[in-house]
């Protein structure tokens, strides 16, 4: 895989439910203001965050209740938020020893 990334690949339809749930993080309603994940979020928090949404949707439970987007779109937009701290090492607290 070298050379310009084809960005025809992505899944543009499933993307957009990603972009929603960063636009309400970035709501009054929820953060106040945009891009507070880049200044860092612990990995453990981000983890905990999938997993509560993994679980609800396999439970039955499409959409977050105060969000009302999908629950796995925020799975997604999690890790993002993961990969995009990835040189970030002070927010890694993974338990790499168990």
């Amino acid at each position: 895989m070298e050379g310009k990334p084809e960005w025809a690949v992505l899944p543009f339809d499933a993307l957009e439910h990603v972009v929603r749930v960063f636009e309400y993080g970035a709501s009054p309603a929820k953060y106040k203001k945009p891009y507070t994940y880049r200044a860092g979020i612990t990995h453990s928090k981000l983890f905990s965050a999938s997993i509560r949404h993994l679980k609800a949707w396999w439970c039955g439970e499409t959409y977050s209740i105060d969000s009302k987007c999908h629950h796995l779109a925020h799975v997604a937009a999690n890790c993002l938020m993961l990969l995009s701290m990835i040189d970030k090492k002070e927010f890694d607290d993974r338990d790499k020893k168990s």
